[in-house]
């Protein structure tokens, strides 16, 4: 889907460095919250499901663009495996007058464990692969991302001049405290940002700090202060409020407060932002969520002016195994209309994976959707590949833009779920994990992920896409 289901201050902690979890939200009307919010959710349910398991994995994708009468193909990329499901390749390519020409590749390699220690991009000059980027992850005796390189090659050969180095830096009870961005100048690696928290005897954030590095100055300088942190479900990282302050360059301001409610199950019911006006917190921007069967179908963007005025509203259909169908986004003026929204449609097979997914832009004078883009989809039986034993978890759908299920887990195996960005950033780590979950996410941004099981058994590694 186009956006983040989700605008909140969410902490994600496992490894995940703010900066980079910033929201990439596409609602322009929502800009106040999208400045604010560093941080975004991500939720695991265990729960029965009620389909049986396919047992597939994705094989390539290709993307399509409408020229008013018919799709063109546009680009293809391919996805190779080592085992059965762990991803070691993929490779996009460009279509032209009927022929596939590459035009980059993604390298991933693993360690002993299982986790991405090296993500490679190469581009295709004709004739051979060139390397172009390299990000390599380095991890402490707990499993903790501790070190991370991003290197680009340059003259034949990888940059020791310029790059980006993050490092993370933990407590004695291995909770992350610090993490610092430095970037290599003239060979010199060189403070760039850091992240500073305090933490409760459980690892939960009570307060963090951002800073960026002055050079001028050679000390770093407060950005922003994040405080009162309360959470509904630490061990899911669901915060119920926090407030912000900003520097103004020699104290402490107040600016933000954030105040989220929930469902039973996790599931956000209302989102509110305030902001400080000098003597006390006024409501600012607001957003409610509705389920229906614990499926979200419509969420609502309101703003304050003296009572709470609709901005936006995102609808959502579902079939009947909780894949979503349709997904329309409407506008408000005056009353609700399709002015500059969006429309979403989405098919399956009957093992719920994705075969489709269709984007329609609304003509605001002709009043009707035009197609614009679409994405198709096409998959390996994994236990016609390898038997599917020896790597028991089973991801579906995917491609996804809702929810995902992992099932195979076994019981009493100390199973965690690991999920991880392609140049291998920790994005979440799960604990609660059945031999049946569902895993919410509609925050995640629209792309490839890695899916890791952790257990007692060893180590399994997939990989789906947000759609």
């Amino acid at each position: 889907m186009k956006r983040q289901l989700l605008l909140i201050i969410a902490i994600i902690a496992s490894g995940l460095f703010l900066s980079n979890a910033a929201l990439a939200t596409q609602n322009a009307s929502n800009s106040k919250i999208n400045q604010l919010s560093l941080l975004k959710k991500s939720t695991i349910h265990t729960e029965n499901v009620e389909r049986s398991a396919p047992t597939f994995r994705l094989k390539d994708s290709r993307f399509l663009s409408w020229n008013s009468i018919s799709w063109d193909t546009l680009t293809k990329s391919e996805y190779s495996y080592t085992q059965s499901t762990v991803l070691s390749q993929s490779i996009n390519s460009q279509y032209s007058s009927g022929t596939y020409t590459p035009s980059d590749r993604s390298l991933f390699t693993y360690d002993s464990q299982g986790r991405l220690t090296m993500f490679q991009l190469q581009t295709w000059n004709g004739s051979v692969w060139e390397n172009y980027y390299r990000n390599t992850t380095a991890f402490n005796s707990n499993g903790d991302i501790s070190l991370e390189y991003q290197i680009n090659w340059f003259g034949g050969t990888w940059d020791t001049i310029y790059g980006r180095k993050h490092i993370y830096v933990y407590d004695m009870n291995n909770h992350m405290t610090n993490y610092i961005q430095q970037v290599l100048d003239n060979g010199v690696w060189v403070n760039e940002y850091q992240e500073t928290y305090t933490v409760n005897a459980q690892g939960a954030w009570l307060t963090f700090t951002t800073q960026e590095w002055d050079a001028n100055l050679n000390s770093w300088e407060n950005l922003e202060y994040y405080y009162n942190i309360t959470w509904y479900d630490f061990s899911q990282m669901l915060p119920s409020s926090a407030d912000m302050k900003t520097w103004n360059g020699s104290a402490w301001e107040d600016n933000s407060q954030f105040l989220i409610t929930y469902t039973g199950n996790g599931d956000p019911l209302i989102d509110l932002y305030k902001e400080w006006n000098g003597s006390a917190w006024v409501n600012s921007e607001q957003t409610t969520y509705n389920y229906t069967n614990n499926l979200l179908t419509l969420e609502l963007y309101q703003e304050w002016n003296g009572q709470w005025d609709n901005l936006e509203k995102y609808e959502y259909q579902y079939d009947t195994y909780g894949n979503v169908t349709l997904s329309t986004d409407w506008s408000y003026n005056g009353s609700w209309n399709q002015f500059a929204g969006d429309r979403y449609t989405y098919a399956y097979d009957a093992n719920g994976n994705m075969l489709k997914n269709i984007i329609e832009n609304f003509d605001n004078i002709a009043l009707f959707y035009f197609n614009n883009a679409q994405f198709l989809y096409s998959y390996d039986n994994v236990t016609s590949i390898n038997n599917i034993e020896n790597n028991s978890m089973l991801i579906y759908p995917n491609p996804s833009s809702e929810t995902l299920f992992v099932k195979g887990m076994k019981a009493n195996d100390n199973t965690s779920i690991e999920i991880l960005s392609l140049d291998g950033k920790l994005i979440h780590t799960y604990t609660q994990v059945s031999e049946e979950s569902k895993i919410d996410i509609r925050n995640f941004d629209n792309g490839v992920y890695i899916i890791r099981a952790i257990s007692n058994s060893g180590i399994q590694t997939s990989k789906f896409i947000k759609q």
